[in-house]
This record gives structure tokens, C-alpha cells and sequence, in this order.
């Protein structure tokens, strides 16, 4: 049961329709995925293709504002790994451009996921600079100090 052009009554009528279309929904999803394959050893076209079609069965099943409600995210870490991938790919990019190109990717992200990457990264940094200055605690703490700011 698709839930494109379906007037809601209640909000107890849109919750109850919501979850049969989704389990709808999901065997197809299955049957998609299983069809394409694993994601991991598809070419950028091909997971383009892959997102793409998931994308078009959400909507073919659920109203609008649920798939943004349930999907939003992951869609949009979905157009950043493949915009990564190409970026990445792209054998015309010097060093610099490519960098700027994957930042401009990443400023795509919902904030929550930036932050959440940026937290990674800060304590990837860090476990770099700890290895590199353990000889060292106070440009050790010199580092945190400017990293993170002072305690």
C-alpha cells in the first residue's frame, strides 16, 4: 500500500498506514539490494544508480515527510560517500583541490554528522600527537592546550 495521495484522518490512521507501507516496503528493498549486489565493490555510477533506486522505492511507498523523517540522513550520508568516491577517483585534482573538493562534500552533511566526524578526527589527531610527543609532556600539553583549548 503506497502512501502517495492518501488523506489522513487522524494522526493514529497516518502512524498505522506508515508502518504497513513500511513493512511493504522492505521485502522490495531487499530484493532491490540483493539484485544489486554488494554496495562495497559497486563503481561510483553504479552505487549512484543502486541510491537512486532506493531512493525512488521510499517515495513510491511512503509520503514525503515520513521518508525525510526516517531517510533524510541517511540519504545525505549517502550523496556525500559517493561525491567522496568520485572526488577521490578523479585523477584530474591535484592534492589541494582534492582536499578543498572533500571539504566542500563534507560542509553537505547534516551538522550533527559533521560534528560527529570532527570529534573523530580531533581525537585521531590526537592519539597522533601523543605517540609523536610522548617523549615530551609539555609540548604534549602545548598541543591539547591548542587543540582543545585549555582545561
Amino acid at each position: 500500500m503506497s502512501l502517495q495521495n492518501i488523506t489522513f484522518h487522524t494522526s493514529k490512521d497516518r502512524m498505522y498506514l506508515t508502518e504497513i507501507a513500511y513493512i511493504d516496503y522492505k521485502p522490495e528493498l531487499g530484493e532491490l539490494e540483493a539484485a544489486s549486489g554488494e554496495v562495497a565493490g559497486l563503481n561510483s555510477d553504479a552505487m549512484a544508480r543502486q541510491f537512486g533506486q532506493i531512493r525512488a522505492l521510499r517515495r513510491q511507498w511512503l509520503d514525503a515527510e515520513t521518508v525525510d523523517a526516517f531517510f533524510a540522513m541517511e540519504e545525505a550520508v549517502d550523496d556525500f560517500q559517493l561525491a567522496q568516491m568520485r572526488i577521490r577517483a578523479d585523477q584530474s585534482l591535484s592534492d589541494a583541490a582534492r582536499k578543498v573538493q572533500l571539504q566542500k562534500a563534507e560542509q553537505t552533511l547534516p551538522s550533527p554528522i559533521r560534528e560527529a566526524r570532527e570529534q573523530t578526527r580531533k581525537f585521531s589527531e590526537y592519539q597522533q600527537a601523543r605517540v609523536k610527543l610522548n617523549d615530551d609532556p609539555g609540548a604534549l600539553q602545548a598541543w591539547r592546550e591548542d587543540a582543545f583549548g585549555a582545561e
